[in-house]
């Protein structure tokens, strides 16, 4: 039951080819992934600015980074009276998107 030469080289271009797929699809996922998160993080940037037209772009990365910061910032917004339709839009979409990067941000 031994290997002859000539199969093992078989079996070990083989290893060799699948390994560099792999490699390629890793790769190709890990870029998708970081395409995905910078889409919406940009959209989550773009929905501060709606409720907070005048932020800096400092304080819109202090609401992204902050615990509840964008919560908080649409509830004091509301609150104060500055409630319209897109607002509510803005409110509902950011909860699930929110989500999605923290779960990458974990992975």
């Amino acid at each position: 039951d031994e290997i002859s030469d000539s199969d093992l080289r078989v079996r070990e271009n083989i290893l060799n080819t699948l390994t560099r797929k792999f490699i390629d699809e890793m790769k190709a996922y890990q870029s998708a992934q970081q395409n995905y998160k910078t889409d919406i993080q940009r959209k989550m940037k773009r929905q501060v600015k709606v409720v907070k037209p005048d932020a800096t772009d400092e304080e819109v990365e202090e609401i992204m980074k902050s615990e509840g910061g964008r919560d908080a910032l649409y509830k004091q917004t509301i609150l104060a009276g500055g409630v319209n339709d897109e607002i509510r839009t803005v409110t509902a979409k950011v909860a699930g998107e929110d989500q999605d990067v923290k779960g990458l941000e974990q992975t």
